[in-house]
Protein backbone atom coordinates (compact mmCIF):
# COMPACT_ATOMS: atom_id res chain seq x y z
CA UNK A 1 0.00 0.00 0.00
CA UNK A 2 1.52 3.45 -0.89
CA UNK A 3 0.46 5.87 1.84
CA UNK A 4 -0.30 9.78 0.82
CA UNK A 5 -0.30 12.47 2.76
CA UNK A 6 -3.98 14.06 3.81
CA UNK A 7 -4.71 17.42 4.43
CA UNK A 8 -5.24 18.44 8.61
CA UNK A 9 -8.91 18.80 9.40
CA UNK A 10 -10.40 20.61 11.95
CA UNK A 11 -13.41 22.92 10.66
CA UNK A 12 -16.43 23.78 12.84
CA UNK A 13 -19.57 22.15 11.04
CA UNK A 14 -20.51 25.52 9.26
CA UNK A 15 -17.40 25.00 7.77
CA UNK A 16 -17.57 21.74 6.81
CA UNK A 17 -21.12 22.47 5.29
CA UNK A 18 -19.82 25.08 3.30
CA UNK A 19 -16.21 22.95 2.29
CA UNK A 20 -18.79 19.92 0.67
CA UNK A 21 -21.60 21.92 -0.72
CA UNK A 22 -19.97 21.98 -4.27
CA UNK A 23 -19.51 18.72 -4.37
CA UNK A 24 -23.04 17.43 -3.42
CA UNK A 25 -25.40 19.98 -4.79
CA UNK A 26 -22.99 21.56 -6.87
CA UNK A 27 -24.28 24.89 -9.82
CA UNK A 28 -21.57 24.58 -12.54
CA UNK A 29 -20.56 21.03 -13.56
CA UNK A 30 -17.85 20.19 -15.92
CA UNK A 31 -17.45 16.59 -17.91
CA UNK A 32 -13.99 15.54 -19.33
CA UNK A 33 -14.21 12.32 -20.95
CA UNK A 34 -17.31 12.94 -23.67
CA UNK A 35 -17.00 12.22 -26.96
CA UNK A 36 -18.70 13.39 -30.30
CA UNK A 37 -19.28 9.80 -31.23
CA UNK A 38 -21.38 9.14 -27.66
CA UNK A 39 -19.94 6.39 -26.49
CA UNK A 40 -17.59 7.67 -24.03
CA UNK A 41 -17.82 7.62 -20.09
CA UNK A 42 -18.28 11.14 -19.81
CA UNK A 43 -21.47 10.78 -22.52
CA UNK A 44 -22.88 8.33 -20.06
CA UNK A 45 -22.33 10.67 -17.14
CA UNK A 46 -24.36 13.40 -19.39
CA UNK A 47 -26.92 11.20 -19.61
CA UNK A 48 -27.26 10.20 -16.06
CA UNK A 49 -27.36 14.06 -15.41
CA UNK A 50 -30.42 14.20 -16.86
CA UNK A 51 -32.22 11.40 -15.66
CA UNK A 52 -31.58 12.56 -12.35
CA UNK A 53 -33.06 16.22 -13.19
CA UNK A 54 -29.50 18.29 -12.82
CA UNK A 55 -30.72 21.96 -13.65
CA UNK A 56 -27.34 23.97 -13.40
CA UNK A 57 -24.92 24.33 -16.04
CA UNK A 58 -22.81 22.13 -17.64
CA UNK A 59 -20.31 22.14 -19.84
CA UNK A 60 -18.14 20.06 -21.70
CA UNK A 61 -14.37 20.02 -21.43
CA UNK A 62 -13.62 19.10 -25.19
CA UNK A 63 -9.77 19.14 -27.53
CA UNK A 64 -11.51 20.34 -30.99
CA UNK A 65 -15.61 20.17 -30.36
CA UNK A 66 -17.59 22.81 -29.60
CA UNK A 67 -20.79 21.06 -28.74
CA UNK A 68 -21.61 17.14 -27.12
CA UNK A 69 -24.63 15.84 -26.98
CA UNK A 70 -26.13 19.41 -26.61
CA UNK A 71 -23.97 20.84 -24.66
CA UNK A 72 -21.68 23.41 -25.12
CA UNK A 73 -17.92 22.85 -25.04
CA UNK A 74 -14.71 24.30 -24.52
CA UNK A 75 -11.04 23.17 -24.97
CA UNK A 76 -10.07 23.39 -21.40
CA UNK A 77 -11.05 23.80 -17.74
CA UNK A 78 -9.92 27.46 -18.06
CA UNK A 79 -12.18 28.15 -20.92
CA UNK A 80 -15.05 27.79 -18.78
CA UNK A 81 -16.23 30.85 -18.08
CA UNK A 82 -17.86 30.16 -14.76
CA UNK A 83 -15.96 29.23 -11.28
CA UNK A 84 -16.70 24.89 -11.58
CA UNK A 85 -18.29 23.13 -8.74
CA UNK A 86 -17.32 19.95 -9.77
CA UNK A 87 -15.77 18.09 -12.32
CA UNK A 88 -15.91 14.42 -13.88
CA UNK A 89 -13.07 13.59 -15.19
CA UNK A 90 -12.71 10.36 -16.88
CA UNK A 91 -9.72 11.04 -19.41
CA UNK A 92 -6.73 8.54 -19.84
CA UNK A 93 -4.50 8.83 -16.91
CA UNK A 94 -1.52 10.54 -17.70
CA UNK A 95 -3.66 13.52 -19.01
CA UNK A 96 -5.54 13.97 -15.77
CA UNK A 97 -2.74 16.17 -14.13
CA UNK A 98 -2.49 18.70 -16.76
CA UNK A 99 -6.14 19.02 -17.26
CA UNK A 100 -6.69 20.05 -13.70
CA UNK A 101 -3.51 22.04 -13.68
CA UNK A 102 -5.66 23.57 -16.33
CA UNK A 103 -7.91 24.78 -13.83
CA UNK A 104 -6.09 26.47 -11.55
CA UNK A 105 -8.24 28.43 -8.71
CA UNK A 106 -11.51 27.80 -10.74
CA UNK A 107 -12.43 24.22 -9.67
CA UNK A 108 -13.56 23.51 -6.59
CA UNK A 109 -13.67 19.49 -6.90
CA UNK A 110 -12.65 17.26 -9.46
CA UNK A 111 -13.74 13.69 -9.77
CA UNK A 112 -11.23 11.53 -10.98
CA UNK A 113 -12.63 8.44 -12.65
CA UNK A 114 -9.56 6.79 -13.87
CA UNK A 115 -8.10 4.77 -12.82
CA UNK A 116 -3.79 3.65 -12.87
CA UNK A 117 -2.64 6.00 -10.07
CA UNK A 118 -1.10 3.03 -7.81
CA UNK A 119 -3.76 0.70 -7.01
CA UNK A 120 -3.38 -2.95 -8.03
CA UNK A 121 0.29 -4.10 -8.91
CA UNK A 122 0.98 -0.38 -7.89
CA UNK A 123 2.32 1.29 -11.08
CA UNK A 124 1.28 4.83 -11.05
CA UNK A 125 2.49 6.06 -7.82
CA UNK A 126 4.64 9.07 -9.16
CA UNK A 127 1.38 9.91 -11.35
CA UNK A 128 -0.49 9.61 -8.35
CA UNK A 129 2.12 12.01 -6.12
CA UNK A 130 1.92 14.09 -9.24
CA UNK A 131 -1.67 14.54 -8.91
CA UNK A 132 -2.21 15.29 -5.57
CA UNK A 133 0.74 17.95 -5.83
CA UNK A 134 -1.22 19.47 -8.85
CA UNK A 135 -4.90 18.82 -6.75
CA UNK A 136 -2.52 21.45 -3.48
CA UNK A 137 -1.25 23.67 -5.74
CA UNK A 138 -4.38 24.34 -7.64
CA UNK A 139 -6.72 24.54 -4.94
CA UNK A 140 -8.98 21.59 -6.22
CA UNK A 141 -10.36 18.87 -4.05
CA UNK A 142 -9.53 15.46 -6.00
CA UNK A 143 -12.08 12.55 -5.01
CA UNK A 144 -10.57 9.42 -6.42
CA UNK A 145 -8.84 8.45 -8.38
CA UNK A 146 -10.57 5.12 -9.54
CA UNK A 147 -13.92 5.88 -8.78
CA UNK A 148 -17.36 6.03 -10.17
CA UNK A 149 -19.20 9.44 -9.20
CA UNK A 150 -20.98 11.03 -6.23
CA UNK A 151 -24.96 10.48 -6.27
CA UNK A 152 -26.47 13.06 -4.51
CA UNK A 153 -30.91 13.51 -5.11
CA UNK A 154 -30.62 17.30 -3.68
CA UNK A 155 -28.58 18.48 -6.42
CA UNK A 156 -29.98 16.63 -9.44
CA UNK A 157 -26.79 14.09 -9.86
CA UNK A 158 -25.92 10.27 -10.13
CA UNK A 159 -23.38 7.87 -11.65
CA UNK A 160 -26.48 5.19 -11.58
CA UNK A 161 -28.44 5.37 -14.35
CA UNK A 162 -32.02 5.80 -13.65
CA UNK A 163 -31.62 6.48 -9.90
CA UNK A 164 -33.62 9.70 -9.79
CA UNK A 165 -35.05 9.98 -5.73
CA UNK A 166 -36.35 11.91 -3.48
CA UNK A 167 -33.50 13.65 -0.83
CA UNK A 168 -32.83 11.14 1.82
CA UNK A 169 -31.26 10.99 5.13
CA UNK A 170 -28.83 8.04 4.71
CA UNK A 171 -25.28 9.44 3.77
CA UNK A 172 -22.05 7.05 2.53
CA UNK A 173 -19.04 6.90 1.41
CA UNK A 174 -17.39 4.04 -0.17
CA UNK A 175 -14.01 2.65 -1.14
CA UNK A 176 -15.44 0.75 -3.94
CA UNK A 177 -17.23 2.11 -7.16
CA UNK A 178 -19.21 -1.02 -7.81
CA UNK A 179 -20.46 -1.71 -4.45
CA UNK A 180 -21.98 1.86 -4.50
CA UNK A 181 -23.90 1.20 -7.88
CA UNK A 182 -25.17 -2.10 -5.65
CA UNK A 183 -25.96 0.23 -3.13
CA UNK A 184 -27.85 2.67 -4.69
CA UNK A 185 -29.43 0.03 -6.80
CA UNK A 186 -30.65 -2.15 -3.96
CA UNK A 187 -30.82 -0.29 -1.95
CA UNK A 188 -33.86 1.45 -4.11
CA UNK A 189 -35.54 -1.37 -3.94
CA UNK A 190 -35.61 -1.78 -0.16
CA UNK A 191 -37.06 1.49 0.12
CA UNK A 192 -33.70 3.48 1.40
CA UNK A 193 -33.79 6.81 0.21
CA UNK A 194 -29.98 8.46 0.51
CA UNK A 195 -28.45 12.20 1.18
CA UNK A 196 -25.95 11.09 -0.49
CA UNK A 197 -23.29 8.11 -1.60
CA UNK A 198 -19.82 9.13 -2.64
CA UNK A 199 -17.35 6.79 -4.50
CA UNK A 200 -14.03 7.76 -3.20
CA UNK A 201 -11.62 5.23 -4.88
CA UNK A 202 -8.13 5.22 -3.85
CA UNK A 203 -8.73 8.34 -1.81
CA UNK A 204 -6.19 9.90 -2.81
CA UNK A 205 -7.44 13.11 -1.09
CA UNK A 206 -10.92 13.42 -0.27
CA UNK A 207 -11.23 10.66 1.95
CA UNK A 208 -14.22 8.24 3.89
CA UNK A 209 -13.55 9.92 6.97
CA UNK A 210 -13.39 13.75 5.64
CA UNK A 211 -16.80 12.91 4.32
CA UNK A 212 -18.09 11.13 7.58
CA UNK A 213 -16.72 14.18 9.60
CA UNK A 214 -19.30 15.97 6.96
CA UNK A 215 -22.26 14.27 7.36
CA UNK A 216 -22.13 13.81 11.27
CA UNK A 217 -22.04 17.64 10.61
CA UNK A 218 -24.91 17.61 8.23
CA UNK A 219 -28.09 18.08 10.05
CA UNK A 220 -30.01 16.56 7.07
CA UNK A 221 -27.73 12.89 7.65
CA UNK A 222 -29.55 10.85 10.50
CA UNK A 223 -27.33 7.64 9.11
CA UNK A 224 -24.06 7.33 8.43
CA UNK A 225 -22.70 4.25 5.90
CA UNK A 226 -19.10 3.71 5.08
CA UNK A 227 -17.53 0.83 3.10
CA UNK A 228 -14.11 1.02 4.07
CA UNK A 229 -11.12 -1.35 2.81
CA UNK A 230 -8.43 0.90 4.50
CA UNK A 231 -7.86 4.06 7.06
CA UNK A 232 -6.23 6.39 5.64
CA UNK A 233 -5.73 8.19 8.94
CA UNK A 234 -6.71 5.81 11.97
CA UNK A 235 -6.31 8.37 14.92
CA UNK A 236 -8.83 10.96 13.01
CA UNK A 237 -11.02 7.87 12.36
CA UNK A 238 -11.43 7.39 16.53
CA UNK A 239 -11.75 10.55 17.01
CA UNK A 240 -14.60 11.12 14.43
CA UNK A 241 -16.06 7.47 16.67
CA UNK A 242 -15.97 9.54 19.58
CA UNK A 243 -17.56 12.73 18.33
CA UNK A 244 -20.42 10.54 16.51
CA UNK A 245 -21.13 8.61 19.90
CA UNK A 246 -24.92 9.07 20.80
CA UNK A 247 -25.52 11.21 17.90
CA UNK A 248 -25.60 9.65 14.63
CA UNK A 249 -25.15 5.62 14.21
CA UNK A 250 -22.20 4.60 11.49
CA UNK A 251 -22.39 1.26 9.96
CA UNK A 252 -19.50 -0.02 8.55
CA UNK A 253 -18.83 -2.54 6.03
CA UNK A 254 -15.07 -3.69 6.19
CA UNK A 255 -13.78 -5.28 3.52
CA UNK A 256 -10.22 -7.31 3.63
CA UNK A 257 -10.96 -8.38 7.54
CA UNK A 258 -9.55 -11.89 6.54
CA UNK A 259 -5.74 -12.86 4.70
CA UNK A 260 -7.96 -13.60 1.90
CA UNK A 261 -9.83 -10.59 1.76
CA UNK A 262 -6.32 -8.13 2.30
CA UNK A 263 -4.87 -9.63 -0.67
CA UNK A 264 -8.49 -8.97 -2.64
CA UNK A 265 -8.44 -5.46 -1.22
CA UNK A 266 -5.01 -4.90 -2.01
CA UNK A 267 -5.08 -5.39 -5.31
CA UNK A 268 -8.34 -3.31 -5.49
CA UNK A 269 -6.93 -0.20 -4.24
CA UNK A 270 -3.81 -0.88 -2.54
CA UNK A 271 -5.37 -1.17 0.58
CA UNK A 272 -2.90 -2.00 3.60
CA UNK A 273 -3.84 -5.08 5.76
CA UNK A 274 -5.82 -4.39 9.37
CA UNK A 275 -6.19 -6.54 11.82
CA UNK A 276 -10.01 -7.88 12.31
CA UNK A 277 -9.35 -7.99 15.99
CA UNK A 278 -8.88 -4.11 16.00
CA UNK A 279 -12.41 -3.33 13.94
CA UNK A 280 -13.94 -5.58 16.54
CA UNK A 281 -12.75 -3.77 19.26
CA UNK A 282 -13.46 -0.40 18.07
CA UNK A 283 -17.20 -1.23 17.25
CA UNK A 284 -17.55 -2.61 20.79
CA UNK A 285 -15.78 0.61 22.37
CA UNK A 286 -17.72 3.33 20.18
CA UNK A 287 -20.28 1.85 19.05
CA UNK A 288 -20.30 1.43 15.25
CA UNK A 289 -22.27 -1.43 13.30
CA UNK A 290 -19.56 -3.65 11.59
CA UNK A 291 -21.27 -5.84 9.67
CA UNK A 292 -19.31 -8.14 7.56
CA UNK A 293 -22.51 -8.64 3.63
CA UNK A 294 -24.20 -5.94 1.75
CA UNK A 295 -27.68 -7.45 2.68
CA UNK A 296 -26.40 -6.56 6.62
CA UNK A 297 -25.37 -3.49 5.48
CA UNK A 298 -28.67 -2.10 3.45
CA UNK A 299 -31.02 -3.58 6.23
CA UNK A 300 -28.69 -2.24 8.90
CA UNK A 301 -29.23 1.41 7.68
CA UNK A 302 -32.44 0.69 6.67
CA UNK A 303 -33.19 -0.22 10.15
CA UNK A 304 -31.71 3.60 11.53
CA UNK A 305 -33.61 5.26 8.40
CA UNK A 306 -37.46 3.81 9.19
CA UNK A 307 -37.25 2.84 13.20
CA UNK A 308 -34.76 4.78 15.17
CA UNK A 309 -36.51 5.73 18.66
CA UNK A 310 -35.73 6.28 22.34
CA UNK A 311 -34.47 2.84 23.84
CA UNK A 312 -36.78 0.81 25.66
CA UNK A 313 -35.93 -2.19 27.81
CA UNK A 314 -37.77 -4.46 26.21
CA UNK A 315 -36.70 -3.91 22.70
CA UNK A 316 -35.51 -7.59 22.28
CA UNK A 317 -39.12 -9.25 22.69
CA UNK A 318 -40.25 -9.95 19.45
CA UNK A 319 -43.76 -11.08 18.50
CA UNK A 320 -44.29 -13.49 15.05
CA UNK A 321 -46.92 -13.17 13.29
CA UNK A 322 -47.99 -14.61 10.07
CA UNK A 323 -49.17 -17.85 8.33
CA UNK A 324 -46.98 -20.85 8.62
CA UNK A 325 -46.45 -22.80 11.17
CA UNK A 326 -43.22 -24.50 10.17
CA UNK A 327 -41.97 -21.48 9.04
CA UNK A 328 -42.62 -19.71 12.38
CA UNK A 329 -40.78 -22.15 14.27
CA UNK A 330 -37.60 -22.02 12.36
CA UNK A 331 -37.85 -18.20 12.65
CA UNK A 332 -38.04 -18.21 16.22
CA UNK A 333 -34.81 -20.12 16.23
CA UNK A 334 -33.24 -17.81 14.07
CA UNK A 335 -34.24 -15.57 16.29
CA UNK A 336 -32.95 -16.66 19.60
CA UNK A 337 -29.31 -17.40 17.55
CA UNK A 338 -29.13 -13.68 17.34
CA UNK A 339 -30.51 -12.87 21.08
CA UNK A 340 -34.15 -12.06 19.98
CA UNK A 341 -36.93 -13.26 22.22
CA UNK A 342 -39.75 -14.81 21.26
CA UNK A 343 -41.56 -15.17 24.34
CA UNK A 344 -45.27 -16.48 25.27
CA UNK A 345 -48.22 -13.23 24.65
CA UNK A 346 -49.24 -12.20 27.75
CA UNK A 347 -52.74 -13.99 29.68
CA UNK A 348 -54.53 -10.69 29.51
CA UNK A 349 -53.93 -11.36 25.64
CA UNK A 350 -54.31 -14.55 25.20
CA UNK A 351 -57.73 -13.98 27.41
CA UNK A 352 -58.97 -11.09 25.11
CA UNK A 353 -58.11 -13.38 22.28
CA UNK A 354 -60.77 -16.01 23.17
CA UNK A 355 -63.38 -13.05 22.06
CA UNK A 356 -62.55 -13.21 18.65
CA UNK A 357 -64.50 -16.28 16.37
CA UNK A 358 -61.56 -17.05 14.85
CA UNK A 359 -61.99 -20.72 12.51
CA UNK A 360 -60.19 -23.90 12.84
CA UNK A 361 -56.24 -23.79 12.93
CA UNK A 362 -55.46 -20.56 14.31
CA UNK A 363 -53.08 -20.30 17.20
CA UNK A 364 -52.39 -16.70 18.94
CA UNK A 365 -49.34 -18.04 20.97
CA UNK A 366 -46.00 -16.06 19.85
CA UNK A 367 -45.11 -16.97 17.22
CA UNK A 368 -48.68 -16.51 16.13
CA UNK A 369 -50.05 -18.86 13.53
CA UNK A 370 -52.86 -18.11 11.30
CA UNK A 371 -53.60 -20.41 8.37
CA UNK A 372 -54.37 -18.59 5.13
CA UNK A 373 -58.15 -19.46 5.83
CA UNK A 374 -57.97 -17.38 8.70
CA UNK A 375 -56.43 -14.02 7.06
CA UNK A 376 -59.45 -15.05 4.15
CA UNK A 377 -62.21 -14.97 7.06
CA UNK A 378 -63.99 -11.83 7.23
CA UNK A 379 -61.70 -10.26 4.72
CA UNK A 380 -58.90 -10.29 7.18
CA UNK A 381 -60.78 -8.35 10.06
CA UNK A 382 -60.11 -11.45 12.31
CA UNK A 383 -56.52 -10.88 12.16
CA UNK A 384 -56.65 -7.41 12.04
CA UNK A 385 -58.43 -7.58 15.21
CA UNK A 386 -55.60 -9.67 16.51
CA UNK A 387 -52.51 -7.40 15.55
CA UNK A 388 -54.57 -4.93 17.25
CA UNK A 389 -54.63 -6.46 20.76
CA UNK A 390 -50.84 -7.13 20.29
CA UNK A 391 -49.86 -3.94 19.93
CA UNK A 392 -52.21 -2.26 22.28
CA UNK A 393 -51.90 -4.98 25.71
CA UNK A 394 -48.63 -6.81 25.06
CA UNK A 395 -46.59 -3.30 23.26
CA UNK A 396 -44.02 -6.08 22.33
CA UNK A 397 -40.17 -4.18 21.33
CA UNK A 398 -40.45 -5.61 17.68
CA UNK A 399 -43.66 -6.87 15.66
CA UNK A 400 -42.49 -9.27 12.52
CA UNK A 401 -45.37 -9.71 10.00
CA UNK A 402 -44.46 -12.67 7.76
CA UNK A 403 -46.78 -13.25 4.60
CA UNK A 404 -46.51 -16.41 2.16
CA UNK A 405 -47.59 -14.92 -1.17
CA UNK A 406 -48.23 -18.04 -2.92
CA UNK A 407 -50.91 -18.39 0.00
CA UNK A 408 -52.35 -14.88 -1.26
CA UNK A 409 -52.56 -16.04 -4.46
CA UNK A 410 -54.59 -19.60 -4.11
CA UNK A 411 -57.82 -17.40 -4.83
CA UNK A 412 -59.60 -14.13 -5.01
CA UNK A 413 -60.71 -14.50 -1.32
CA UNK A 414 -57.56 -15.25 0.08
CA UNK A 415 -55.69 -11.97 -1.73
CA UNK A 416 -58.93 -10.00 -0.81
CA UNK A 417 -58.51 -11.37 2.93
CA UNK A 418 -54.70 -11.04 2.85
CA UNK A 419 -54.95 -7.43 1.00
CA UNK A 420 -57.52 -5.81 3.89
CA UNK A 421 -55.65 -7.48 6.46
CA UNK A 422 -52.39 -5.31 5.31
CA UNK A 423 -55.01 -2.11 4.26
CA UNK A 424 -55.34 -1.90 8.18
CA UNK A 425 -52.02 -3.23 9.45
CA UNK A 426 -50.11 -0.58 7.79
CA UNK A 427 -51.10 2.55 9.54
CA UNK A 428 -51.40 0.56 12.58
CA UNK A 429 -47.91 -0.37 12.59
CA UNK A 430 -47.04 3.01 12.03
CA UNK A 431 -49.04 4.30 14.77
CA UNK A 432 -47.30 1.98 17.22
CA UNK A 433 -43.46 1.81 15.49
CA UNK A 434 -42.29 4.17 18.87
CA UNK A 435 -43.17 1.42 20.83
CA UNK A 436 -42.59 -1.71 18.89
CA UNK A 437 -40.67 -1.76 15.95
CA UNK A 438 -42.47 -3.21 12.76
CA UNK A 439 -40.96 -5.37 9.97
CA UNK A 440 -42.80 -6.60 7.16
CA UNK A 441 -41.48 -10.03 5.25
CA UNK A 442 -43.44 -11.02 2.25
CA UNK A 443 -41.78 -14.33 0.98
CA UNK A 444 -42.12 -14.95 -2.60
CA UNK A 445 -42.23 -18.23 -4.51
CA UNK A 446 -40.37 -16.70 -7.71
CA UNK A 447 -43.30 -16.92 -9.51
CA UNK A 448 -43.50 -13.75 -11.98
CA UNK A 449 -47.33 -13.45 -10.10
CA UNK A 450 -45.52 -13.14 -6.41
CA UNK A 451 -42.78 -10.94 -7.39
CA UNK A 452 -45.21 -8.71 -8.55
CA UNK A 453 -47.47 -8.98 -5.95
CA UNK A 454 -44.60 -8.11 -3.80
CA UNK A 455 -43.56 -5.46 -5.58
CA UNK A 456 -46.79 -3.82 -5.14
CA UNK A 457 -46.79 -4.72 -1.64
CA UNK A 458 -43.62 -2.92 -0.97
CA UNK A 459 -44.56 -0.19 -2.74
CA UNK A 460 -47.99 0.11 -0.32
CA UNK A 461 -45.78 -0.39 3.01
CA UNK A 462 -43.03 2.09 1.99
CA UNK A 463 -45.69 4.75 1.71
CA UNK A 464 -46.05 4.31 5.48
CA UNK A 465 -42.32 3.85 5.96
CA UNK A 466 -42.51 0.29 7.24
CA UNK A 467 -39.83 -1.75 6.26
CA UNK A 468 -40.37 -4.27 4.10
CA UNK A 469 -37.40 -7.47 3.34
CA UNK A 470 -37.65 -10.93 1.48
CA UNK A 471 -36.60 -13.37 4.58
CA UNK A 472 -36.31 -13.41 8.17
CA UNK A 473 -32.40 -12.81 8.07
CA UNK A 474 -33.30 -9.47 7.16
CA UNK A 475 -36.16 -8.94 9.78
CA UNK A 476 -33.66 -10.04 12.25
CA UNK A 477 -30.71 -7.98 10.92
CA UNK A 478 -32.94 -4.92 11.24
CA UNK A 479 -34.41 -5.54 15.07
CA UNK A 480 -31.06 -6.70 15.83
CA UNK A 481 -29.24 -3.60 14.99
CA UNK A 482 -31.51 -1.32 16.50
CA UNK A 483 -31.49 -3.84 19.97
CA UNK A 484 -27.84 -3.17 20.08
CA UNK A 485 -27.84 0.50 19.17
CA UNK A 486 -30.63 1.10 21.83
CA UNK A 487 -28.70 -1.20 24.55
CA UNK A 488 -25.44 1.30 23.96
CA UNK A 489 -27.31 4.13 24.62
CA UNK A 490 -29.29 2.70 27.55
CA UNK A 491 -25.31 1.69 29.14
CA UNK A 492 -24.74 5.42 27.84
CA UNK A 493 -27.14 7.31 29.64
CA UNK A 494 -26.51 4.90 32.92
CA UNK A 495 -23.02 5.76 32.82
CA UNK A 496 -23.57 9.94 32.50
CA UNK A 497 -25.85 9.67 35.10
CA UNK A 498 -23.62 7.79 38.06
CA UNK A 499 -21.11 10.35 36.86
Amino acid sequence: MTTFEHASISASDSELMERFMPLVAPRVIAVAGASTSGNAQGNTFLRQLEEAGFDGTVVVIHPSATSVDGYAAVPSLADVPETVDYAYVAVPSRSVPALIASGAGRVRFAQVISSGFGEGDGVGVDLANELLRVARETGTRIVGPNSLGTHSPRGGMSFVGGASAPDGTISVASQSGGLSVDMIRRGRSLGLDFRSVVSVGNALDVDPIELAEYYLADPGTTAIGLYLEYLPDGRRFVDLLRRSAGTKPIVVLKGGLTAQGNRAAASHTGAAATDERLWRGLARQFGITLVETMDEYLHSLLAFQDLARAPRANARDVVLLGNGGGVSVLAADQFARADLAVPPVSDELLRAAETIPFPPGASVLNPIDLPAGVFASEGGALCESLLRLVLERDAPGGIVVHLNLGAMLQGPVYLAGFRGFLTAALPMLREHRDQSLPVLVLNSDGSAEADELRRSLTSEAREWRIPVVTGFAGAIRILSTLYEHESRMLHTEATTSVG
